[in-house]
């Protein structure tokens, strides 16, 4: 093994000076990116988030890697695209030998903890909750989990805690029976059931707990009657289900943002019928929305997001009040989007289009290597949150650290070189040809070391997704590298395959009519995304070219206006997708070791050649 590979291996540390950074993950589950002020939208919805905004940097081209919460947080917490993680549906297992985030972290010296509010995260045996000490779940048989880090003094506390623990184990076990059981999940959609889950056992838990419980974490240190090391660093995961379907925010917010269902009888049967119609949210529609139905859940979703923005505010005031910030990498983002009746569909189940994979991404580095105020208008995918919070913790080999958003210098600061061995070049596919204290050359490219220009590429496509950093100082300023024109995202939605029992049991002609059985799979490049909807395999394959900047809600279909882009990029798609083994329902998984790390087909000189003659590629 060559130096450079194996110091692909090792972390690049901060500076021993500096401690490590807090870092506060703040999923907002089922958020819309064109539903937040501060991504344009013309309703004043999140004017807390908008000004935290105005302090962090925002990403304004985020894509979730799927489309509904299990592969998407599976994602986030390891890095890694769903095909090769291979938790795709409600009973995939997180294979042990992918590492998550929190395993990563609490090696590193970190308390790590979560409270959530998503039952599929906070209840489902599926590995997500691994490496936390402490895991909050808020929603539920039995809410606010007992602590796996708390210690209770005295016999009556001691009794109580046991008792806790003995009857979450019994309602975690049964719970996670009802996500993997089709009958069962059949039973809980019946009308009997609908109501008790959606309020007696807290569907959508309690967001200003979880907040609450968060902010005396990191501003107290403070965890159930726990008292945490002052030098300690803390990751705290919080997952808010806020703007999740069923509708129900407070009337002031109705008479806000959907004042017509405070008048309307019509509007109010509708609304009473879609919440408790809890099939109609995994369905695609048999028609178009009327306008009052469309203007009812837009109005609704927007309440919603108003609701939750305003104990977002409480919660930031408090961070901002205790000093928290001014040490605290804060990332926020949502694992998916919603349909609102957009093209006939409604959830989060069987798209891959805009209002479901494209999602909020807000960055507050303390540092400020991400400039506050910035905004960001390459496509990004969020699964890089995984790496940005390694590299922040000083924890991330050189190969996760040039997939970090925040930019991070990894130079030598004693001669102004950069150093080869600490980024490990050829772990992200670059040869290095020469070293000196006045630069480096790269594929036959001299660099200078105060002013680096370069395009470098990643280890699982072309390029990197965004730009990386090269500097002097592990921790001082970066310098941006450009980041290369083609540079691919992908987002894979494969049906929950309950979904598709339910749909094939009560409308079956809907799974022809709308390819409800058939993943789709999508790329971003340039402007432009291609959408592959079934493969070979299935024998049904249907191909969609959109310009994301200028048609955003994807309306003009350029499949036959563009054919030598929709090849080229298919190409891609086709590398990409190579099929990986799928899990079973014991939630084995095919070897991750066999799989490849870098997708075939993009460094074949010819699709590499049109890419350039397509203007992907810089010659």
């Amino acid at each position: 093994m060559s130096p450079s590979a194996a110091a692909s291996d090792r972390p690049v540390s901060p500076t021993p000076a500096l401690q490590p950074p807090n870092i506060l993950l703040l999923v907002l589950d089922t958020q819309r990116a064109d539903r937040l002020s501060c991504y344009g939208y013309g309703k004043a919805t999140s004017p807390h988030l908008d000004a935290f905004a105005q302090d962090s940097t925002r990403f304004n081209h985020a894509i979730a890697p799927a489309q509904w919460t299990i592969p998407s947080h599976a994602s986030m917490f390891t890095g890694s695209y769903p095909s090769e993680h291979q938790v795709l549906q409600s009973y995939s297992v997180l294979p042990e030998s992918l590492p998550t985030l929190a395993e990563r972290l609490q090696a590193g010296g970190y308390f790590t903890a979560g409270f959530c509010n998503n039952p599929l995260v906070g209840i489902i045996n599926n590995g997500l909750r691994r490496g936390f000490y402490s895991f909050l779940n808020y929603s539920g048989l039995l809410t606010d989990r007992p602590n796996q880090a708390g210690s209770h003094p005295g016999w009556v506390g001691r009794y109580r805690q046991f008792f806790k623990r003995c009857l979450a184990t019994v309602l975690s076990q049964v719970q996670d029976a009802f996500a993997r059981s089709e009958w069962l999940l059949s039973l809980s959609l019946t009308p009997l059931m609908v109501p008790l889950w959606q309020t007696a056992l807290s569907f959508k838990g309690n967001t200003a707990k979880s907040l609450g419980d968060a902010a005396r974490l990191l501003v107290n240190r403070q965890i159930d009657r726990q008292t945490l090391d002052p030098q300690q660093p803390i990751f705290a995961f919080i997952n808010l289900m806020g703007t999740h379907m069923p509708y129900h925010p407070p009337r002031r917010y109705v008479a806000q943002f959907a004042p017509h269902v405070l008048q309307d009888k019509t509007a109010q049967h509708y609304l009473r019928h879609f919440n408790s119609d809890v099939y109609g949210w995994l369905a695609p529609l048999a028609g178009a929305l009327n306008p009052q139905q469309k203007a009812t859940l837009d109005g609704m979703y927007d309440a919603e997001v108003a609701h939750q923005d305003e104990q977002l505010g409480q919660f930031f005031q408090t961070l901002k009040a205790g000093g928290v910030l001014d040490n605290t990498v804060v990332m926020i983002c949502s694992d998916h989007g919603e349909h609102l009746g957009e093209k006939q569909f409604i959830g989060h189940s069987l798209s891959i289009y805009n209002e479901l994979v494209q999602v909020p991404l807000i960055i507050r580095d303390p540092q400020g290597q991400l400039p506050p105020g910035s905004v960001v208008e390459e496509t990004v995918s969020t699964r890089r949150l995984f790496h940005t919070a390694l590299a922040a913790a000083g924890l991330a080999t050189a190969a996760e650290q040039a997939l970090s958003l925040v930019p991070v210098g990894r130079g030598t600061a004693s001669t102004g070189a950069i150093d080869l061995e600490a980024i490990g070049l050829e772990a992200i596919g670059l040869e290095a040809t020469s070293i000196g204290t006045n630069g480096v050359g790269i594929n036959g490219v001299e660099l200078e070391a105060a002013n680096p220009e370069a395009q470098v590429a990643s280890r699982d496509g072309a390029a990197a997704e965004g730009a990386v950093a090269v500097g002097a100082g592990s921790r001082s300023p970066a310098t941006e590298i450009p980041a290369p024109l083609f540079d691919p995202v992908f987002s894979e939605a494969i049906p929950p395959q309950n979904v598709v029992n339910l749909l094939r049991k009560r409308q079956p002609q809907l799974i022809h009519d709308r390819a409800c059985d058939q993943p789709r799979r999508a790329v971003w490049a340039g402007s432009h995304k291609l959408i592959e909807t079934g493969n070979a395999a299935t024998g049904i394959k249907t191909l969609e070219l959109y310009d994301i900047h200028s048609d955003p809600t994807e309306s003009l279909n350029l499949r036959d206006i563009l054919p030598e882009n929709v090849e080229v990029l298919q190409d891609c798609l086709l590398g990409f997708s190579s099929p990986y083994p799928e899990s079973s329902p014991d939630g084995s998984a095919g070897t991750l070791g066999d799989r490849p790390s870098r997708a075939p087909g993009f460094d074949d000189p010819e699709v590499q050649q049109r890419l350039r003659d397509l203007g992907y590629l810089e010659e």
